[in-house]
């Protein structure tokens, strides 16, 4: 082959420019310190550079989180040492109190006002936020954990034993954060009703009633009976006759209208007036000064409260965490009742007959339910554990045990049977749907075959047709006729007979609950799935499992450890030696599960500094890795450098010797 002076040139030329991009890229490494600076450069290696990216970014998030944990912990753990050492004190007191040879009635009282402040301070405890978010209120950081009087607040919610915020603090590693309250204050059997109260801000002062001031008009929510006027005799009472004038105002109430509807009492020297529902003091037509009398503003609304029942026994079991509701709810609508009808409830091992004092109307269903729970809180045995309320507008009985009803006049209340609802009324397991607002948007069942529920309940498969209708709020149209509508097919339909007694529909805050006694799943059609839309439109956006309830305490139940103290104070103030003697045990029954508690955080907080130690060793050794893989080595870059240069200056050389000299001009 002839070898001509171009093909020398480009041969040249062409090898020079690879030598100088050799030159280039490892100037280019030297200044970036890196061994590639595009993807082209090395693939395999900025594959690895990323995934190890990836999970130095990945350990510092667990990082983080477990830091926000530790945080959280500390807090936590803080708050409890501040609960024992409360706790601590009241024993000193209690002990003191307890010492009838030195401590006087009058000292037992001190005794009793001190632990009345440091109850106080426990409320505040146990209310305790780190960063805006309650300590001890499982997924409600936002709500805080007890009210003034030392029941559970949750803002009217509820507290499951579930509600553990667990944290990701590794690959396949949580860890919970948080204490769940009912595990520092316990949880004692409570049942909790509406009540309407109007009380005075003062003692009753007296009267002289002198048929110029002896009207009283009270304003009823309901018509009938609407504005009752309630006229006293003559009379003149003195600042000590509360007791008379409570008893006289009791006999002239029942005397109108209202007989059962309102009632007056006197509570530490104040009057007090309860109803089931709102109403007032009118100020047209009344005479009486309530004002002056009572302490009481005419047109004033009652203010709803929830009435607390506890069963008191329950401060000498060991500290329990909760219980699972176990629901009845009424199939039909409340009908009325006849004065002396009796309602059996078997609970537990034992059966409870409840006796009413006068009839109800089918519109005093309010009435019914405020009078029936008072009836139960007034049985030992019930008390505390059995409540009646409205759901989804029909009656529902809740308690903390299984517990059956006897047929007979609980038909009136809408109870079909004895199997009314679940039957053996245990709600274990349930499934809840999103948040449905029927104001802002309707809700149309479609037509066949689009309007099926699937439910998998005890390894069969069940399909639920619901009827084509629109729910647009409308009378008979509301969330309230959605439920019921769906319940009625349940407990209608012969293809569902295995369902009815055992899978129950409610409604909790706008969103669609099933209910049942034993696992379950709601679940998507077969091919073609046809329910999709449908169950979307009920606020169920996937397939769903039943969960187990669990545990779980209430807004307005009652604790353990301030129940306990108020019988401490009880004590004091009667000066009942032998129950502050007793109260002494719980207080150490209650300071060793505090011990515990605080134990198990001890225990998290060990964890979380292993867990710290392990991801900043695991950082370091990820950096080590990406640094090899990324980073150059300065001496070897340089020398190869070097070397590239020599070659480069030996080439320019050479090839200044082997082109002729008019070429080489012709070059340069």
């Amino acid at each position: 082959m002839r070898v001509t002076n171009s093909m020398m040139v480009n041969n040249l030329l062409r090898n020079l420019y690879k030598n100088y991009t050799k030159m280039d890229k490892s100037q280019q490494m030297l200044s970036s310190q890196k061994k590639f600076l595009r993807p082209s450069d090395d693939p395999i290696g900025v594959t690895r550079s990323l995934r190890l990216s990836t999970e130095i970014l990945n350990m510092q998030q667990y990082k983080r989180n477990a830091e926000d944990s530790d945080s959280w912990l500390q807090s936590s753990e803080q708050a409890v040492n501040n609960i024992i050492s409360v706790m601590q004190r009241i024993r000193e007191l209690t002990v003191q109190g307890s010492n009838t040879g030195t401590y006087s009635p009058d000292d037992r009282k001190k005794i009793a006002d001190e632990i009345k402040e440091l109850k106080e301070q426990l409320i505040g405890i146990g209310n305790t936020a780190y960063a805006g978010s309650y300590l001890f209120s499982g997924f409600k950081t936002d709500k805080p954990l007890l009210n003034k009087d030392g029941t559970y607040d949750l803002d009217g919610g509820i507290l499951r034993a579930g509600e553990t915020i667990e944290v990701n603090v590794g690959i396949s590693d949580r860890i919970g954060m948080n204490t769940l309250g009912q595990k520092i204050f316990g949880s004692m059997a409570t049942t909790t009703y509406d009540e309407y109260v109007l009380k005075g801000v003062g003692e009753f002062k007296g009267v002289t009633l002198d048929g110029t001031n002896n009207d009283l008009v009270i304003t009823y929510e309901t018509t009938p009976p609407g504005s009752v006027t309630i006229s006293m005799d003559n009379g003149t009472y003195n600042s000590i006759d509360g007791l008379r004038f409570v008893k006289d105002l009791n006999e002239k109430i029942d005397a109108t209208p209202l007989k059962g509807l309102v009632k007056a009492e006197l509570e530490d020297g104040i009057v007090v007036f309860k109803g089931a529902r709102n109403f007032n003091i009118d100020t047209t037509g009344t005479t009486m000064d309530v004002k002056d009398i009572m302490g009481i503003e005419k047109g004033k609304n009652a203010d709803l409260s929830k009435v607390v029942v506890s069963d008191i026994d329950d401060i000498d079991r060991e500290i329990f965490h909760g219980s699972t509701e176990y629901l009845l709810k009424a199939e039909g609508g409340f009908s009325g009742t006849a004065a002396g009808d009796s309602f059996v409830i078997y609970y537990g091992d034992n059966k409870y007959t409840i006796t009413m004092d006068r009839a109800y109307t089918a519109a005093e269903d309010k009435e019914f339910i405020y009078d029936f729970n008072k009836k139960l809180a007034e049985t030992s045995g019930l008390a505390g554990h059995v409540k009646l309320s409205m759901k989804d507008g029909q009656f529902a009985i809740s308690a903390d045990k299984n517990f059956k009803l006897d047929a007979a006049n609980f038909n009136k209340l809408g109870f079909e049977d004895a199997t009314s609802g679940l039957k053996g009324a245990k709600a274990a397991y349930a499934i809840e749907g999103g948040k449905l607002d029927l104001v802002y948007g309707d809700i149309t069942i479609p037509a066949s075959p689009d309007n099926k529920l699937y439910i998998k309940y005890g390894g069969n498969n069940y399909t639920i047709n619901l009827t084509s209708k629109t729910y647009d709020n409308t009378p008979g149209n509301t969330f309230d006729d959605l439920i019921k509508d769906i319940q009625h097919q349940i407990n209608t339909d012969p293809a569902l007979n295995d369902l009815k007694g055992y899978v129950t529909v409610t409604g909790v805050d706008g969103s669609i609950k099933f209910n049942s006694d034993s696992p379950f799943d709601l679940v998507y059609g077969g091919t073609p799935v046809t329910n999709v839309a449908l169950m979307a439109s009920l606020g169920f956006t996937t397939e769903k499992e039943g969960l187990l309830i669990g545990d779980r305490v209430e807004s307005g139940g009652a604790t353990q450890l301030l129940g306990m103290l108020d019988k401490l104070i009880e004590d004091l103030n009667t000066n009942n030696s032998d129950g502050i003697s007793k109260n002494l045990a719980r207080l150490d029954a209650h300071i060793g599960n505090l011990n515990s508690v605080r134990a198990e955080m001890g225990v998290k907080a060990n964890r979380l500094e292993l867990t710290l130690n392990r991801i900043e060793d695991d950082n370091v050794n990820l950096r080590g890795l990406l640094s090899k893989n990324e980073d150059i080595d300065m001496a070897e870059t340089i020398i190869k450098l070097q070397m590239q240069e020599n070659v480069y200056n030996a080439a320019l050389s050479v090839g200044s010797k082997i082109i002729s000299l008019s070429l080489v001009d012709f070059i340069r």
